[in-house]
């Protein structure tokens, strides 16, 4: 926990200059309160307000952090060539697995566009990758009657990346529903930990095999003439439930007991140093046996916070990834509803960090309504600015830990109901997610919803819980 001081800075040498480091100045720092500070300042005197913290940044490492050290370069070098690959990409084609990339359509037809129009520099691109993917043998010279074209998207370390414009063979593939999990689900798995280590598996959907006979259906048409792959590319409608269903066959055993898998982003958790390591050991293992493979520079291991699913994660709590807040934070103002749609988005997935976010936002939620014209005003702009103000800095929220004693706070206005869980730590308070909904015109009791009473407000209504309700299912100590 932080503490944080009030500092008055008084130069008392002639030179008023600007404080450097106090070499060639004559300072004296003092505690002081508001008060003092006011008077100070009242009679004309120069003084400096300095916030003081305790910075991790700048504190000696400690015997943790130096052991953690010698524990990740152990774990790198002896899973060096089998688990971490950073050279170039294997040649040859992945194990054949259990799971394999089926293309399984409901039409007869045989989807095929002509090459798209490239540019020179994409030309040179399209060569050089084909080649590259041709050497490895990840892909191979096709005469399909299928046929999707490609076009580059720009990286942001100016690259171009390929991508393969699958949209008509999508619409006649059967759907595979392979749930995805709920990342909120993800995160309160995560709660009493204090050890981490993120895998990114490397080439990812490569790592995949298409299923022998379904080759020809992910032909792609270029200026270079017609390829099909051997293992899963990017952009097929089906690609994400295969990787997920792969990833949780292997890690099964671990699945929820210490690690927690999206896609091709596995996260190992530990409440302590000795059983990480042995958790690590346990999943390395496995995923080194079925053939899988990561980037070491890719990945974060044996650390005490980590950055997962868009959420910074600590032994204290999670806040939003503040490397996207930027784009909230600087978002312009939105000119038609698509935009507004898009930033919504984006602060909706934000809505547990932000209290009383329903009631905030309602007048931008009104432009949705397909009755009202899209006018902007004063109140959408407030709403607009409140919101890019609440995430400049927003709360760090504890993990909802069920062994904890709970409270539940809510407030209600004529047309929106909020909560926030909170929970006892110290004899302190402390909140575990934010949550609002906008009040219906009637109370209509709904299982799984909380009824709550607004007061002298003339409406009454049900607050959806949400996040609340599974973790409320549970025989809580509530206060």
């Amino acid at each position: 926990m932080q503490n944080h001081y009030t500092i008055r800075a008084t130069v008392s040498s002639s030179s008023r200059n600007d404080i450097d480091d106090g070499a060639s100045n004559n300072i004296r720092l003092d505690v002081v309160s508001g008060r003092v500070m006011a008077t100070h300042i009242g009679c004309g005197l120069r003084s400096y307000i300095c916030h003081v913290r305790v910075s991790a940044e700048n504190a000696p490492p400690s015997e943790v952090d130096g052991d953690l050290q010698t524990i990740r370069e152990d774990l790198r070098q002896k899973y060096e060539g089998t688990l971490f690959h950073d050279g170039e990409l294997p040649s040859g084609l992945p194990p054949s697995r259990h799971v394999e990339h089926a293309i399984d359509l409901v039409s007869t037809e045989t989807p095929h566009r002509p090459p798209y129009r490239l540019s020179y520099e994409e030309l040179d691109e399209l060569k050089k990758q084909l080649d590259y993917l041709l050497d490895r043998g990840l892909i191979r010279p096709s005469s399909s009657p299928f046929g999707a074209p490609v076009l580059f998207a720009p990286k942001k370390d100016g690259g171009l990346r390929l991508c393969l414009d699958y949209r008509a063979l999508n619409k006649i593939t059967m759907k595979n529903r392979y749930p995805l999990p709920r990342i909120e689900d993800q995160i309160d798995r995560l709660v009493g930990s204090k050890y981490f280590t993120k895998l990114d598996l490397r080439w990812g959907y490569w790592q995949i095999r298409v299923r022998d006979g379904d080759q020809y259906k992910t032909a792609i048409s270029t200026r270079y003439g017609a390829y099909e792959f051997m293992v899963m590319p990017f952009g097929l409608c089906n690609a994400p439930a295969t990787f997920q269903r792969l990833m949780n066959d292997i890690l099964r055993p671990y699945l929820d007991k210490c690690v927690v898998v999206y896609l091709d982003d596995i996260l190992i958790y530990s409440k302590t140093l000795d059983a990480h390591r042995h958790h690590i050991e346990q999943v390395f293992e496995t995923i080194v046996k079925n053939g899988l493979t990561a980037k070491y520079s890719k990945c974060e291991v044996m650390r005490r916070d980590v950055r997962f699913l868009g959420y910074e994660i600590d032994g204290d709590g999670i806040r939003p990834d503040r490397r996207h807040l930027r784009a909230v934070t600087e978002w312009p103002t939105p000119r038609c509803v698509s935009e507004l749609r898009s930033f919504l988005g984006m602060t909706n997935w934000l809505r547990r960090f932000i209290p009383s976010y329903s009631k905030i936002c309602s007048p931008l939620t009104d432009l949705l309504k397909e009755d009202m014209g899209y006018s902007w005003g004063a109140d959408q702009n407030l709403a607009f600015e409140s919101l890019k103000s609440a995430l400049v800095d927003p709360p760090l929220l504890k993990i909802f830990d069920r062994t904890v004693a709970t409270k539940i706070q809510h407030d209600s206005s004529g047309f929106a109901v909020a909560g926030v869980l909170l929970q006892l730590y110290d004899k302190n308070c402390i909140g575990s997610l934010f949550e609002g909904v906008e009040a219906p015109p009637a109370s209509i009791p709904v299982p799984g919803r909380l009824n709550v009473s607004t007061g002298n407000v003339p409406v009454s209504g049900t607050m959806d819980l949400g996040y609340f309700s599974p973790l409320l299912c549970l025989d809580l100590p509530l206060i």
